[in-house]
């Protein structure tokens, strides 16, 4: 740094403004743990040491304070975006700043930055109370303007292995519901929505999926499981380098397979039924006595889904990930939505599944809410299976069954499903907010604060909703 004796530099304190480091300006800063010699005027007069000093137009540079880590390109965007707020001129210099966790520390950085402002010594942003991570994720936050919204059968099914007409035929309107549910909401909520639609051929339904993650700030997917569907398409967005505004491949990569969620769950501590994995072919051995089913491993909602006597398996076409006999547990059977964060999950209100066929394994809908004694227990269980998994973010949803028991000991978590559910569209019924609106947010990390309506909601698979109180 030049000396320049001509002229006091007086600039915020930079320990006490957040710095981590020493701003760089034309002379030397004296702060509370900087006992550098500051040079006097030429008229012998000192400056006051009052907690920011004036800097003189000649000696003016812009520093700012970055809210969030040290990494390069996180402070070159900040720099960016400070930019476009202060005429197009950007900062001399960005310095990340550090949390401060004390209140007396944080009024004083506070006064410290405003009167920096006010005198315009420095070009200041006050790196607010949240967490660093928090931080970071509500500047992302604030550059997603366009989302790919990319459902699975309304985009044709996909390409490649990855298409299976049948599949598409079986989820279309179920997935067409959400879709455009989420899509309604979105748009409300003043993000600029795409879609892919079918294009008749692989190589186009790729390019145009491609081509939707280039063009757009974040991508939400909505895909089955089935199949390794879901992972294959979450892998393709993250080598891409785009921003996923639903679970990472590690976490899909675990709740794909209804053996390793139970044996995740399980080592953590979480009840989940008893079972066995098995291929077409093995004599399992069953440890317990009651009534049990058969579920594909890689499925999907209640496809594939049957009572197990001991005989044969069913077809292998379900599944291509062998399967999965378990006890089936008896209870009330619902479900809970919860919005990941980085740290902070918000279980939305739990619904009742209704389950129909002969064997009353097939899921045709549901209704919200339950009662306050069911709905804690339900949300309780619910957040203890988010926490257990890694990269979730975004709206999921966990299937449990709440026992009869009056404290709640043998509530179970029957699976985890990575994505968005039909309960999505009864949950928005009853939420006064924009749902998926607090779905983005709670991708980005910040806080969701919900107010929902005081009323019954029932919902089919195919997309109806309806008042139940009329």
């Amino acid at each position: 740094m030049g000396r320049r004796d001509d002229r006091a530099i007086r600039c915020a304190e930079p320990q006490d403004a957040g710095f981590r480091r020493t701003p760089q300006c034309d002379g030397h800063v004296r702060g509370r743990r900087d006992h550098r010699h500051v040079p006097a005027p030429r008229d012998g007069r000192m400056p006051a040491a009052d907690p920011v000093r004036h800097v003189e137009p000649a000696g003016r540079r812009s520093v700012a304070l970055a809210p969030f880590g040290r990494h390069g390109l996180q402070l070159r965007s900040h720099a960016r975006r400070l930019a476009g707020r202060h005429g197009g001129r950007r900062p001399d210099r960005v310095v990340a700043g550090r949390r401060c966790r004390q209140a007396r520390s944080r009024r004083r950085r506070t006064r410290i930055a405003h009167e920096a402002i006010r005198r315009r010594d420095v070009v200041v942003e006050l790196a607010r109370t949240e967490r660093a991570s928090d931080r970071a994720d509500r500047s992302n936050d604030a550059n997603i303007r366009s989302i790919l919204l990319y459902e699975y059968a309304v985009s044709g099914g996909a390409w490649g292995v990855l298409r299976d007409a049948d599949l598409v035929a079986a989820l279309r309107p179920e997935g067409a519901a959400m879709h455009d549910a989420v899509a309604e909401d979105l748009t409300r909520a003043g993000f600029v929505t795409r879609s892919v639609r079918d294009e008749g051929s692989d190589a186009r339904n790729r390019t145009a999926f491609l081509e939707g993650c280039r063009t757009s700030d974040a991508v939400w997917l909505i895909a089955p499981e089935i199949h390794g569907i879901l992972l294959a398409l979450t892998e393709l967005v993250e080598s891409a380098g785009k921003r996923l505004l639903s679970p990472g491949s590690a976490c899909v990569r675990i709740a794909q397979d209804k053996q390793a969620t139970a044996e995740h769950l399980a080592a953590r501590g979480i009840r989940v039924p008893s079972g066995v994995a098995v291929a077409r072919g093995e004599t399992p051995a069953i440890p317990w006595s009651g009534p049990s089913i058969v579920k594909p491993r890689d499925g999907a909602g209640s496809a594939g889904v049957a009572p197990w006597h001991g005989w044969t398996l069913p077809r292998d076409s379900v599944t291509r990930g062998g399967w999965r006999i378990e006890e089936r547990c008896e209870g009330l059977a619902a479900s809970v939505a919860v919005l990941c964060g980085r740290r902070r999950y918000v279980a939305l209100p739990p619904c009742t599944q209704r389950l129909a066929g002969p064997d009353g394994l097939t899921y045709v809908g549901g209704s919200l809410p339950l009662t306050d004694r069911h709905a804690a227990r339900a949300r309780a269980l619910a957040l203890d299976a988010a926490r257990a998994f890694p990269e979730i973010r975004g709206y999921i949803g966990v299937d449990l069954i709440l026992s009869t028991d009056e404290r709640g000991t043998l509530d179970t978590v029957i699976e985890v499903n990575p994505r968005l559910t039909t309960s999505y569209i009864g949950l928005r019924r009853a939420c006064r907010d924009n749902l998926a609106s607090a779905c983005v947010a709670a991708a980005n990390g910040l806080d969701v604060d919900l107010r929902w309506r005081q009323c019954r909601i029932e919902f089919d698979a195919d997309g109806t909703v309806r008042d139940a109180d009329g």
